[in-house]
């Protein structure tokens, strides 16, 4: 519809205007057109902000959780560093108690050992004095 039948004072005023209505058409679809794309691209700008902040959010949570977690590690590894040294010092105490009930327990046994040699001592000189006694009745 780019060519116009030439008629007598121009163009023939039918094409021309079918022309003009055509172009005018498009026109107004073409601003319809542009006018949702501006909607659509405002709408997709919101959106995008929405989720530019969304993004932020989370990059902050992710950063407050791994710094929570990193505490969480510290203080753990320090309270077992506690628990462990704690239960080195109870085993140094208890193996120190063990070994003065040991000693004490040797010092008891060795004690016994000598009261039951000194008894035997005394059983067996008493025996030898009884022993005596008999043999001077004996001879009475």
């Amino acid at each position: 519809m780019n060519e116009f039948t030439n008629v007598t004072g121009g163009y023939n005023k039918e094409e021309v205007n079918e022309f003009v209505s055509y172009v005018i058409k498009k026109t107004e679809e073409n601003i319809l057109t542009i006018k949702k794309q501006k909607d659509e691209i405002e709408k997709l700008k919101l959106e995008n902000e929405r989720l530019k902040k969304l993004e932020n959010s989370y990059l902050y949570i992710q950063n407050q959780i791994e710094n929570t977690a990193n505490e969480i590690k510290s203080n753990a590894k320090y309270e077992a560093e506690l628990i462990i040294k704690e239960a080195k010092d109870n085993a140094s105490n208890i193996v120190n108690d063990a070994l003065i009930k040991a000693e004490k327990l040797e010092n008891e046994k060795n004690a016994l050992s000598q009261s039951i040699k000194n008894y035997k001592k005394k059983v067996k000189t008493n025996l030898l004095e009884q022993l005596e006694l008999i043999d001077e009745i004996e001879i009475l």
